[in-house]
């Protein structure tokens, strides 16, 4: 078996591959279609939504609208947008709030647009918790939540897994090593890596430039040897 170094290299590359398989075999948490459902809804009703909508109607507004003046360009720019990538802000009742106070925040994507005002900035459509219909705002921010957990602990699984390959990798300077530390880690090298390494190695000679020099007689050694050995020597 030949030797070859685990270099930063070959290092990363496992490492990557790992990383993929952990995903296939235990993939990241989707968001419910109950979750997105109650967030498209709450969505189209929140108060200041509704009320956009309602400005958006009245003959002065559109009358304004089909102006040239500064009023115009602002109404026109805050006009409604199809609008499928929302960050909801200022969640408080996930598992990390207990222990450290701190808000977080979920990105979302819906399966089908909703118009929003000011939906055509670059980047995902972004609400406060706070935002939404105060008679659902509490089922959905606990929906928001429960997501929010789904992933931490999933990522913190990986975090784990992510650790212990980098940490097994770093203590191995060749394939060899690694191999006899974790068999399985073959699945995860490169077939040009296995092909080296499973190459024999053998001390290559170069017989017809050893008989030149020497001037050896291959034929008259070999009768030699065959004489004497029918001679009983």
């Amino acid at each position: 078996m030949a030797t070859v170094r685990l270099s930063q290299q070959l290092h990363r590359q496992l490492l990557d591959a790992a990383k993929e398989k952990y995903k296939v075999t235990n993939p990241e948490p989707n968001q419910s279609p109950e979750l997105i459902s109650a967030l498209r809804a709450g969505l189209q009703t929140m108060p200041a939504v509704i009320a956009y909508k309602m400005m958006l109607v009245t003959p002065a507004i559109q009358s304004e609208m089909a102006t040239k003046s500064v009023i115009s360009d602002a109404l026109n720019r805050g006009a409604l947008n199809d609008v499928t990538e929302i960050r909801v802000r200022n969640i408080t009742k996930h598992a990390r709030y207990t222990e450290t106070g701190n808000t977080e925040q979920i990105y979302c994507e819906l399966d089908t647009p909703v118009q929003l005002p000011y939906g055509n900035n670059y980047g995902a459509y972004e609400v406060s918790i706070d935002s939404f219909e105060i008679t659902i705002r509490d089922e959905l921010h606990s929906k928001l939540a429960t997501a929010i957990d789904g992933k931490d602990a999933w990522y913190e699984k990986y975090a784990h897994f992510t650790k212990s390959i980098d940490s097994v990798l770093d203590q191995c300077n060749t394939v060899k090593q690694l191999l006899e530390v974790w068999p399985g880690a073959e699945a995860l090298l490169p077939n040009d890596v296995i092909q080296k390494l499973h190459t024999k190695v053998t001390r290559k000679v170069d017989a017809e430039k050893v008989r030149d020099l020497s001037q050896f007689d291959a034929d008259a050694a070999n009768q030699v040897l065959l004489t004497s050995s029918l001679l009983g020597d």
